[in-house]
């Protein structure tokens, strides 16, 4: 079997998401599920996130998915 491919976050659209909705990492973090320290490394670059952590911080965000997806 070869290696999982897990979509890939678009980290400035996160942040101006999150920004747009007056929301500091730490409360999205309490609102997505999605820890702090991975919110920190994800918002300045973007990576890859697994499953359902998309739909969580959309969710969260009040967004579609697909506006957190890398191009």
């Amino acid at each position: 079997m070869g290696e999982r491919e897990y979509p890939q976050i678009n980290g400035y659209r996160l942040r101006e998401l999150k920004i747009s909705r007056g929301l500091m990492l730490r409360r999205l973090e309490r609102v997505s599920a999605v820890p702090y320290e991975r919110l920190n490394t994800l918002e300045p670059g973007g990576g890859a996130v697994k499953e359902g952590m998309i739909e969580e911080l959309a969710d969260a965000l009040d967004a579609e998915p697909s506006e957190l997806l890398a191009d």
